[in-house]
């Protein structure tokens, strides 16, 4: 049970919690405790059940203690149209909710890890998971294929073929390749690539004879391999998030794809960008210039946003993200069309 998919009421959504949740599994991110509705969820599992892991991510920072108080809380958490206190949960209840979550031994605690890239991180985060639960959550993180915990990322589909993902892209060099490009070190353009894994790769995978690679599953070490493997792919699918411009490795991918797209006309490349990225104004191409030995970085960013672009939010609702993903294929000019016409 997904909470983003069944927002449209918070009475049945907190009854869910109440009544018909073994384990609420908190996905904690920069914004996740204040959230209204996250905190509703949280309030009630902590005068209920009592049943909860908290799953921490790099960019989750805990908040200070007057932050959390009964007279702080209500500044701490989002303004919205969602009044807590119509649904009987009022600051002093979040203020003990959000005290139990982040400081009672009761609640199970897991990272997600920084030593492992990748889709692998999330797997690893559900198995860990999965050990703190009973059986019928860990039967529940092996069978949901289209979601990681909170994330949507397509764990059983994208993560679990991670291995096959990287040995095709080191052994056949990305050649018909469907290739996925993320900022290595974004979980958030990670998860957006899983996703996408996960609802387009049934669709697709077989008419990519070498089937589909993450970069973001390869090591450090093989960043030179993944621009020969860009090069050589069929079709590159860009995710475009807050720092992929600022990064060398992500930088010199977009690059590579884009060029050869352009004077090889062997490849296509599909822009995603996930809501915190920033567009590059016109004026502002010149600045891209110098960026790279081999490359016009201005000019090829700039061939690049004139693309068709499509948007995607780890944290939307899961038919939404079946639409957004849906988008991909129908864009007969650019994926369908690949598909349709593999090379020789």
């Amino acid at each position: 049970f997904i909470d983003s998919d069944h927002l449209s009421n918070l009475d049945d959504l907190l009854d869910v919690v109440r009544c018909r949740t073994g384990i609420l599994v908190v996905y904690c991110t920069s914004d996740t405790l204040r959230r209204p509705w996250c905190a509703a969820e949280i309030a009630t599992a902590s005068v209920t059940h009592r049943r909860a892991i908290r799953l921490l991510t790099e960019s989750f920072c805990s908040p200070r203690t007057s932050q959390i108080t009964s007279e702080g809380v209500h500044n701490y958490i989002h303004q919205s149209d969602i009044s807590l206190d119509e649904l009987g949960i009022f600051p002093d209840v979040l203020a003990t909710a959000f005290e139990w979550l982040l400081l009672s031994p009761e609640v199970a605690e897991v990272c997600l890890s920084t030593q492992l890239v990748g889709l692998s991180k999330f797997q690893q985060a559900v198995d860990d998971i999965a050990k703190f639960g009973t059986i019928s959550l860990a039967r529940l993180a092996l069978s949901r294929k289209s979601s990681s915990v909170g994330t949507k990322t397509s764990t059983a589909t994208a993560a679990g073929s991670t291995d096959r993902f990287e040995r095709d892209a080191l052994d056949f060099l990305g050649r018909g390749m469907l290739v996925i490009s993320s900022l290595p070190e974004d979980d958030e353009a990670t998860a957006a690539a899983g996703i996408i894994a996960g609802k387009i790769g049934v669709l697709i995978v077989e008419q990519f004879k070498r089937g589909m690679c993450l970069l973001a599953n390869l090591r450090e070490s093989d960043q030179e391999s993944a621009l020969d493997v860009v090069s050589s792919a069929r079709a590159v699918i860009i995710i475009l998030s807050k720092g992929s411009l600022r990064s060398s490795a992500q930088l010199a991918a977009i690059l590579t794809a884009v060029h050869t797209a352009d004077t090889m006309q062997s490849l296509e490349v599909v822009p995603v960008f996930t809501p915190d990225f920033r567009f590059v104004q016109n004026k502002d191409f010149a600045n891209y210039k110098g960026l790279s030995d081999d490359f016009d970085a201005g000019d090829l960013l700039h061939s690049l946003f004139k693309r068709i672009a499509i948007g995607i939010a780890t944290h939307s609702s899961d038919h939404v993200l079946d639409a957004q993903c849906q988008d991909l294929d129908c864009l007969g000019t650019q994926v369908l069309r690949v598909i349709d016409c593999p090379p020789k």
